[in-house]
């Protein structure tokens, strides 16, 4: 989990996160969401968040298209119609 990997070693200082319910609390910035980017970190709730947070990594370090190529035979296109603005953002945000 995001809190014990990285808030443990003061990683997660200012930045938004997020991670399993079921430390949530624990986080000093807790975020609800499925996938949290929030400048160069990238966090996911859990196992059932797994291939979404995939995508997202495959969109910042390939591109868009190549994230929707992996992402149509997948069945995950609906996901990531919902998440598209989050990664546009974290990509003008590193450059």
């Amino acid at each position: 989990a995001p809190v014990v990997a990285l808030q443990s070693q003061q990683l997660l200082e200012g930045l938004h996160a997020t991670c399993h319910p079921s430390f949530i609390d624990e986080l000093k910035m807790p975020s609800e969401g499925r996938v949290v980017i929030d400048k160069n970190c990238i966090t996911s709730r859990g196992p059932g968040t797994a291939i979404e947070f995939a995508l997202f990594i495959v969109s910042l370090l390939v591109g868009p298209e190549k994230m929707k190529e992996v992402a149509k035979p997948l069945v995950m296109w609906d996901s990531w119609n919902k998440h598209e603005h989050e990664v546009q953002n974290f990509h003008s945000s590193i450059v």
